[in-house]
């Protein structure tokens, strides 16, 4: 049963008080030169947009809390935690019965992993189901019986797991799925497998007793460490919002058919948005967007949104 659709982007800076960013700042930016607009938010504007992130964080948990999941089904990425070039799946899905944890610190800045450890109940049932399907449906994907990360192993699920959870239900009590999907090494799922992927997903949670509200945790804009770090691309995020709005998520498709420097980043993990809007459409829902801002200080697009829940079956 659908219980509705959630849209974070995906920053350290949004998981941080305000008085960290200009340190992940640095590290973000590397050499790149930044943009001018930087130099515009000053503390008490980045305090501004702190309080819009706090009050976005209360919308949304009160739509979740209406929406009342069994289970939380949490579209992300995986940035170097679970795997390493030894393995880059496209798809993977955790499907064992123990606790699922992950950190909200950095590894890269030398942040001790245990400083904040995020843990949460993992849904078997579900996920098991989902594997089978998948699979009959001709999607080959990996799966996990066990959470072993290979690459950063202190550190567990990606923080763009962990992170959105307890952002949109800090008592930790919605067993999770996270289904990871390849945005960062090409290649990369193309915008038609994406849309079948989200079509699939919205057909299985069609058929479960449990009420299952769908998460993309990613993008938006960012070119994090890259040539490009510290800009935003506003009207590319805010023309992702609007066609979302406007349930035409099959419009994102041709994006992820670009070969170009600016398909990397958060432009490629817009992927989890295009596929969330294709589990919401198959129920009619359309996106409410919550807020949007660039922040140039996170070199990141702040948008936030989310989808009804329904009683409409998937079409």
């Amino acid at each position: 049963m659908f219980a509705g659709g959630f849209g974070l982007p995906f920053n350290h800076s949004l998981y941080r008080p305000v008085e960290d960013w200009p340190k992940l700042n640095d590290w973000i930016m590397g050499d790149a030169p930044g943009p001018h607009q930087k130099a515009d938010e000053t503390p008490e504007v980045l305090r501004q947009q702190a309080q819009r992130i706090s009050d976005t964080r209360a919308v949304l948990r009160h739509v979740v809390d209406q929406s009342r999941p069994d289970v939380l089904l949490v579209l992300a990425s995986d940035r170097g935690r679970l795997f390493s070039a030894v393995q880059v799946p496209q798809i993977w899905i955790y499907t064992g019965q123990d606790e699922l944890w992950g950190s909200s610190r950095l590894a890269e800045l030398d942040e001790p992993a245990a400083e904040d450890i995020i843990r949460f109940k993992a849904a078997p049932n579900l996920a098991g189901f989902i594997r089978e399907e998948l699979a009959y449906h001709g999607f080959d994907l990996s799966y996990g019986e066990k959470l072993r990360p290979m690459f950063q192993p202190d550190y567990g699920l990606d923080a763009s797991v962990v992170n959105a959870v307890r952002f949109l239900r800090p008592a930790l009590d919605i067993p999770v799925v996270p289904i990871l999907l390849n945005t960062q090494l090409q290649p990369m799922p193309n915008g038609q497998r994406c849309r079948a992927l989200g079509k699939a997903l919205a057909a299985m949670i069609e058929e479960r007793p449990e009420r299952v509200a769908v998460v993309a945790s990613g993008g938006l804009w960012h070119d994090h460490h890259g040539s490009r770090a510290g800009f935003v691309d506003e009207k590319l995020d805010e023309w992702l919002l609007k066609t979302l709005e406007r349930g035409l998520s099959e419009r994102i498709e041709p994006l992820f058919a670009v070969n170009s420097d600016t398909g990397f980043g958060g432009v490629a993990e817009m992927r989890l948005w295009a596929t969330l809007g294709a589990v919401c459409e198959s129920f009619g829902a359309k996106s409410v967007t919550v807020d949007y801002f660039p922040s140039y200080t996170a070199g990141a697009g702040m948008g936030f949104a989310y989808w009804p829940g329904g009683s409409a079956g998937a079409h």
